[in-house]
């Protein structure tokens, strides 16, 4: 497909809503057919020499599983698992200390925050510009129940193409298509009341809340990632949102700053993200392009530095020993993450301490929770962007004016891309790649990439034309 014919897709709303007589005859179909392939899915036989327990990943309570094999076809387009177990997806020896996997979660495109083709274009350009990981750091792509069929089956293609192995796709398990077997069904609405015995207007919606927490599906798959690793031997897992891009040495920082965490005991570690503010380049992000190259490029011509909302590396053996977990009921835009972020890293008002060696900082990296409160003025933390420059600006005041040579400004900036440079040779970094917002709705990267607020507002609308598409 042309970058042309890509740019008219970015800007083009998805399908409209059925009607309810439609979507009632999709539900059911669906159901009928889900079940068919669940128990497809239950007769087939594993592959001789491989375990019973295959690759299949997830929180059993949530019935949430990934797995690499062959995809069936589901006759709506869902992507269903029927095929045996794909040797080699768990490596004999892990030789990192601590060994740790990475996996990416690949979703929805949530129009207008996000244009349509935008999680496939993204995901592809890292495939193939991206540093190629180590051989004892598996790196494994999660397709999500992503409802366009077209766009679904384009990504799979294109990471393929890309060079990632067909082991290393993993898909969750159960289906798009299974939905209506997995969300609450109201056989007869009519009858139904509320405490005061009126007729209950709130069924219709509580089920399609249910179904678009089922799709989308977030923290039930970090959970899943989590999972995985602790079942196939890895001490970390690394589930990474998707849209994003590794600097050049993300490997050796991250190995490193793990196994600093590691002998601490900890239960997660903070991963920084950087958003970038204008379409990527191969020439410009490549295997080659590092922590320090990244950070020059992010720092703005007024000297300001933003640090976004911070992904996450979890511990799967101090997780599930302590009983840490992503909310599975949280949905998309309702700060899914940052809940267990404030878990991780808990400050009252008044404690704005750093240390991550206290007792009751459970992840290592902390430091980035504590410095955008102390600059938010008071809790909760909420996620958001921490600015760099600021903090660099306070560690200034603290110091005697007569120790600079340098013009105000041009310290400014050396300190800020210190503070960088310092914060991420301790916890790591990714960079979140281009959003394609549409072009009539007035949203433009730089918006999405530096204002909360506009993140916030269009994630609400994102999430109502969500909602109506996977009706439809």
């Amino acid at each position: 497909m042309s970058a042309q014919r890509d740019r008219a897709r970015w800007s083009a709303r998805p399908a409209a809503l059925l009607s309810n007589r439609h979507r009632h005859r999709h539900r059911v179909l669906h159901a009928v057919k889900a079940l068919a392939l669940l128990a497809l899915v239950a007769m087939t036989p594993t592959v001789a020499g491989v375990a019973d327990t295959d690759t299949r990943i997830g929180a059993v309570d949530d019935l949430v599983s990934v797995k690499a094999s062959q995809r069936g076809d589901s006759g709506d387009g869902g992507d269903v698992v029927v095929g045996n177990v794909i040797e080699g997806d768990i490596p004999n020896n892990i030789t990192p200390n601590p060994s740790f996997a990475v996996y990416r979660v690949l979703g929805n495109d949530m129009w207008p925050l996000q244009g349509v083709g935008q999680i496939r274009l993204n995901s592809v350009f890292s495939a193939i510009h991206e540093v190629k990981p180590p051989s004892d750091v598996p790196v494994f792509w999660i397709v999500n129940r992503i409802v366009n069929a077209t766009e679904r089956s384009l990504l799979i293609d294109g990471l393929k193409n890309a060079g990632v192995e067909e082991s290393k796709i993993l898909h969750v398990y159960p289906p798009l298509a299974a939905a209506s077997c997995f969300t609450k069904q109201k056989t007869d609405r009519k009858d139904q009341t509320d405490s005061k015995g009126s007729p209950d207007t709130n069924t219709d919606t509580k089920e399609q809340n249910e179904l678009v927490l089922f799709a989308q599906a977030q923290n039930s798959v970090r959970n899943a990632a989590v999972k995985h690793a602790f079942d196939s031997g890895y001490d970390w897992a690394v589930p990474l949102d998707g849209n994003q891009f590794l600097p050049a040495d993300f490997y050796e920082v991250t190995g490193n700053a793990l196994k600093a965490a590691d002998e601490k005991n900890k239960v997660a570690m903070l991963i920084p993200m950087l958003r970038l503010r204008a379409e990527q380049s191969g020439a410009v992000y490549n295997g080659h392009t590092t922590f320090e190259k990244i950070a020059n490029l992010h720092l703005r011509d007024e000297g300001k530095f933003s640090i976004s909302e911070p992904q996450l590396a979890v511990h799967s053996k101090n997780a599930k020993a302590r009983n840490f977990s992503f909310n599975e009921n949280a949905a998309y835009g309702a700060g899914n993450k940052a809940g267990l972020l404030r878990a991780l890293c808990p400050v009252s008002r008044g404690n704005w301490k750093t240390d991550d060696n206290t007792p009751h900082q459970h992840a290592h990296c902390c430091e980035l929770v504590t410095m955008k409160l102390r600059q938010q003025g008071c809790p909760p933390y909420y996620g958001g962007e921490l600015d760099l420059k600021k903090y660099a600006r306070s560690g200034r005041r603290k110091q005697n004016e007569t120790d600079f040579s340098e013009t105000k400004d041009a310290w400014l900036q050396k300190a800020t891309l210190d503070a960088a440079q310092s914060i991420f040779a301790m916890c790591g970094a990714t960079v979140r790649l281009f959003n394609y917002p549409p072009d009539d709705l007035g949203l433009t990267q730089t918006k999405i990439a530096t204002s909360v607020l506009t993140r916030a507002k269009t994630r609400g609308t994102a999430g109502r034309v969500f909602e109506a598409d996977l009706g439809s």
